[in-house]
């Protein structure tokens, strides 16, 4: 995938429904090896990363697809936050716990679950028109996220609804709690020790 900046524009305003959302583009950063823009909305904040590598003199670009609160740092993604640091975008690796939680599940059932996409994700996309590149592929599948939650994923991250806010931070710890315990486990079993992320998985703001 080849991608240059006014292309990146395009090709994110054509394959998200962001102005029907109420999101305006608020910042950005055009340049090599980063680009990037974040959209704003009265409930959160989008960011479409583009990054540009060369190994062995052969150009690939790769482009995600991050979420936000609107207080989150447009150009970092971390913060700090009385004296600790925290996560402050939703990224790729997100995307498993937050289906998780918005569909129901419990912890323990996520915790239990073999790491993949939602049923109904499966049968988005084998109905999604077919993309050119990783690129259009990536905003394609976010283009399903906001179809099948619409507002209910955005409101998790309004500033507004403290109440969601707090919930998913609580779902994220229980699960985080199952999964730090039975790496520990395992480390012991190696007998290595367990070392705790520098910034734990619930450290979100």
């Amino acid at each position: 995938m080849e991608i240059d900046f006014v292309e990146l524009v395009q090709t994110a305003e054509n394959y998200q429904p962001l102005k029907d959302w109420g999101f305006t583009l608020s910042a950005k950063q055009e340049g090599a090896p980063v680009s990037w823009l974040v959209y704003t909305s009265q409930w959160c904040k989008i960011k479409i990363h583009h990054r540009r590598d060369f190994h062995q003199q052969v150009r690939e670009d790769s482009l995600n697809i991050y979420y936000g609160r609107v207080h989150a740092l447009d150009d970092s993604p971390t913060m700090e936050h009385e004296g600790q640091m925290y996560h402050c975008w939703l990224s790729s690796v997100d995307w498993f716990l937050v289906c998780a939680f918005l569909d129901g599940q419990s912890p323990e059932e996520t915790f239990n679950t073999i790491i993949g996409r939602p049923k109904w994700f499966e049968e988005y996309l084998a109905n999604a028109p077919e993309s050119k590149n990783e690129g259009e592929a990536r905003l394609i599948y976010h283009k399903g996220y906001w179809d099948h939650y619409g507002l209910q994923l955005f409101e998790l991250l309004d500033i507004r609804r403290p109440d969601l806010w707090d919930r998913y931070i609580n779902f994220l710890k229980e699960y985080a709690r199952l999964k730090y315990a039975k790496e520990e486990e395992k480390a012991k079993m190696r007998k290595q020790v367990f070392k705790m992320p520098e910034i734990p998985l619930y450290n979100r703001i």
